[in-house]
């Protein structure tokens, strides 16, 4: 492997057979297209060198560090919100629906140095490019040195807010509506209404897993996780609609990662880097009619200048 572009084919011996993983994204460039205004924003190995965001270079070969591969493979996948159908079955055989969240780069961030093979570890022997040399601090990433700082231990990095201790939770809102687009916060049409109109409050929950699984309803089995997270639709009389999960709640998440316009004008896109998908399925007890289908979410993307939509 050379320090420029690693090899794709690694040795199966511990712990290089954790290579390849997101964070050989090579070149370190993640591109965005901004549909409204026609603009390109990227993250650079130049931009994010500047704001600290590096690692060492193979055997340490580059002692000033390179960008992180997966700082830029996670800026063209970080978004803001995520939007998507939902269903509650109220009766057997009823159609319903869960959600599948899954931050595939968290790792990267939250993951440190409690083990041999912890994606973020204590650098001082880089057996692949996994290991790490700093950590942030202050709002800067500082050099570890020889014995790692104890903030180190307890310090993950952004937009990520807690590093790995058999979790690691992220702070996010959802809000609710049906068909009829009523929300369970929003008046009801017989209410007289104050001018201006009241917010419609989300509802705050966390996110704790790297693959989280949504449902509606406690009896929802599509999956059948253990860990699934039940949604609370009891405040509307439509068990069907529609949910806007914000995931740029936490400080960490609203300053997000580096972006650059053309390399000049600095800003950060807020939220998390996410994927995932809403699987709905109806189990009419014959299987000739029983169906599954998979919707993929719809996102938008933000920073503090633009909003974008994107399915």
């Amino acid at each position: 492997a050379t320090s420029a572009c690693r090899n794709l084919i690694t040795a199966q011996e511990p712990y290089v057979f954790l290579e390849p993983s997101l964070n050989d994204a090579y070149p370190r460039v993640g591109i965005v297209y901004d549909d409204k205004t026609n603009k390109v924003w990227k993250t650079t190995d130049t931009f994010l060198k500047a704001q600290g965001l590096v690692v060492p270079g193979y055997n340490n070969t580059k002692p000033n560090g390179e960008a992180r591969g997966v700082d830029a493979f996670s800026a063209t996948i970080q978004r803001a919100t995520i939007i998507n159908e939902w269903v509650a079955a109220t009766k057997e055989g009823d159609t319903e629906a869960e959600w599948v969240v899954t931050f595939p780069t968290k790792a990267f961030y939250v993951d440190q140095f409690a083990h041999t093979q912890a994606a973020i570890a204590d650098g001082t022997t880089p057996l692949n490019n996994r290991w790490e040399t700093r950590y942030f601090k202050g709002g800067a990433y500082v050099a570890l040195g020889a014995t790692p700082a104890a903030e180190y231990l307890a310090a993950p990095y952004r937009p990520f807010k807690e590093k790995f201790s058999g979790q690691s939770c992220s702070q996010v809102t959802f809000t609710l509506f049906d068909r009829d687009e009523v929300s369970p916060n929003a008046p009801t049409p017989d209410t007289i209404i104050d001018s201006p109109a009241p917010v419609t409050v989300a509802e705050v929950d966390s996110l704790c897993y790297e693959t989280n699984v949504l449902k509606f309803s406690e009896d929802s089995g599509i999956f059948g996780s253990d860990l699934a997270k039940t949604v609370d639709v009891s405040g509307l009389a439509m068990k069907k609609g529609w949910m806007e999960l914000n995931l740029a709640v936490d400080a960490e998440a609203k300053t997000g990662l580096p972006l650059t316009d053309d390399g000049t004008a600095a800003t950060a896109f807020q939220g998390l880097p996410v994927i995932g998908f809403m699987i709905k399925s109806r189990d009419r007890g014959d299987p000739a009619i029983n169906y599954v289908s998979t919707i993929t979410h719809a996102y938008t993307r933000k920073t503090d200048t633009w909003t974008q939509w994107n399915n």
